[in-house]
């Protein structure tokens, strides 16, 4: 985006360049009013082809919607739950008042908005800096839910450590 035009024409046609069966996740950080949201889901799923996306949750049900819903409910989307930069404490770890943290009461909607959208699979980012919010997220989140963990080397995260505090059974 900040190339203009030239950069969305260079993204589309980066894009092009994955073979088919090479799901495409656009990490975009989304999040906005229901209308806006869907011309951005728009952009997204119809130009540039993705299968999944990154959406910022904080405005609510409504601006995800439009991303794993109606038309798009075969699409996946991964909801900013515990951000890997520091300044993710200021809002995401805060407590609220039943005394669970903003970042976990994201982790549980993960899993009730999947089951409104009527199945649309909805994972988590969750830094890998912080493997205890990493393993307070995946027990808020259940099983189920597939967490994407940046912040693996340069950002300070420890595999080893992301990898005790954030994967299951199932992965």
């Amino acid at each position: 985006e900040a190339l203009g035009d030239n950069g969305a024409a260079t993204l589309v046609r980066v894009l092009k360049e994955i073979p088919s069966n090479v799901p495409i996740l656009l990490d975009v950080k989304r999040g906005d009013i229901g209308s806006t949201a869907a011309a951005y889901a728009e952009a997204c799923y119809e130009h540039c082809k993705a299968d999944a996306v990154t959406l910022s949750p904080l405005m609510g049900w409504d601006s995800v919607a439009p991303f794993v819903t109606e038309k798009y409910s075969s699409k996946g989307a991964f909801l900013l739950c515990k951000t890997s930069n520091p300044g993710s404490n200021e809002l995401l770890a805060l407590n609220l008042a039943d005394g669970e943290t903003v970042f976990e009461r994201i982790a549980k909607l993960s899993q009730e908005w999947s089951i409104k959208s009527g199945g649309a699979s909805l994972g988590l980012v969750v830094g890998a800096t912080d493997a205890v919010a990493l393993a307070k997220a995946r027990k808020a989140a259940g099983e189920g839910v597939w967490i994407l963990a940046p912040g693996v080397g340069a950002q300070g995260g420890d595999l080893e450590d992301a990898c005790s505090a954030g994967l299951n059974e199932k992965g």
